[in-house]
């Protein structure tokens, strides 16, 4: 009869253990950590100086949350031929934001990173290689503005504590919803 009993309950909990795992994990990536990074969710004008000082628009880029609201996406699209996607997210176990970032020339940046809220701003550090195949040391700052923009800062150095130089330096404008 014990044994009977055991086997009962282990049948039990072996169905209500998926669904307890389940119902907490539905929604796994709420909290506070996991939205610090929402101020880039959007659909943007990117604009940024070109050599004269005049500020002119760049590319475009739509950012959204997907896969259960866990991972931000960046979709860019530049007004030449430049194409990319980055996928960022808060990971609980190192506690700290990770983007991965790829482009339509073979570019794959790996970057880990923190928001600091007295400075609202998000700064990734990482590596990997230029177009032209050289290893580079990235350090990649998203600031908050209090208008409602957000400025990224992209800068980069041939040594780990280098100086750096700046690739892109942007500032993004929500695009204007259309008229009907």
């Amino acid at each position: 009869m014990k044994q009977l009993l055991a086997i009962a309950l282990l049948t039990c909990l072996s169905f209500s253990l998926p669904a307890q795992e389940a119902t907490r994990n539905s929604r796994p990536c709420t909290g506070e950590n996991f939205h610090e990074f929402d101020f880039w969710l959007g659909d943007w004008e990117v604009w940024s100086k070109d050599s004269t000082g005049t500020m002119q628009i760049v590319g475009y880029n739509k950012v959204e949350r997907i896969l259960g609201e866990c991972v931000i996406m960046e979709n860019w699209t530049g007004v030449g031929d430049s194409r990319g996607k980055s996928f960022s997210l808060y990971n609980r176990e190192s506690e700290q934001w990770e983007q991965t970032w790829v482009d339509n020339y073979g570019t794959v940046i790996y970057y880990g990173g923190e928001y600091n809220p007295s400075t609202r701003r998000l700064t990734f550090k990482g590596e990997g290689e230029t177009q032209n195949r050289k290893y580079a040391y990235y350090r990649l700052s998203y600031f908050n503005n209090e208008d409602g923009t957000v400025r990224q800062l992209w800068e980069a150095s041939q040594r780990p504590n280098g100086a750096k130089s700046v690739l892109f330096d942007a500032v993004y404008k929500r695009r204007e919803a259309p008229e009907n």
